[in-house]
């Protein structure tokens, strides 16, 4: 549009609007016309109110992601299972078992030991606290976290024994 144009079109897109104010595309342009037309601080607030209906929120992201990471599995396709889970992780860093999944793709479909030992080290550090300062000891914490645990001296020996081979 020309700048002489957005008045006019300012004026048309507030009715349109007025009549629909759900419609990203008429935030966008009706946005852009009230900056054009020095009404900054509508034009702003309607372009925020047209990104935040197109951004989905985090728990949305998450739960696509959380599923989409199923199929994958389910697909035997580590790399993408292993792309969402870290997307899971990244929109939900609350899902601490997510690094623990993220650990055991490397270590069991990628073959990645020194990827899988670094994410297993990061789960344990995720550890919670009793109050007291003593570990917890819930089935949830005493599943994940000792397997976890355990998988992280066996590939330390994995790998100093393959270090060992390499050498002779």
């Amino acid at each position: 549009l020309a700048a002489e144009d957005y008045p006019l079109a300012y004026k048309s897109l507030k009715t349109a609007y007025k009549a629909d104010s759900t419609n990203t595309k008429i935030c966008l342009y009706l946005g852009k016309s009230a900056i054009k037309c020095e009404e900054y601080q509508k034009g702003i607030k309607i372009l925020n109110r047209g990104l935040n209906m197109i951004i989905p929120s985090d728990s949305t992201l998450f739960n696509y992601y959380f599923y989409l990471v199923d199929g994958y599995r389910e697909t035997e396709n580590g790399t993408e299972e292993l792309k969402y889970l870290q997307l899971a992780y990244k929109s939900n860093p609350n899902f601490r078992v997510a690094l623990y999944k993220i650990a055991s793709v490397y270590d069991w479909r990628l073959k990645n030991k020194t990827e899988a030992l670094n994410y297993y080290r990061q789960f344990m550090l995720t550890l919670p606290k009793k109050k007291s300062g003593d570990t917890d000891t819930s089935e949830y914490t005493a599943t994940y976290y000792n397997v976890a645990e355990m998988r992280i001296k066996e590939l330390l020996t994995e790998m100093k024994m393959a270090d060992r081979k390499s050498v002779v």
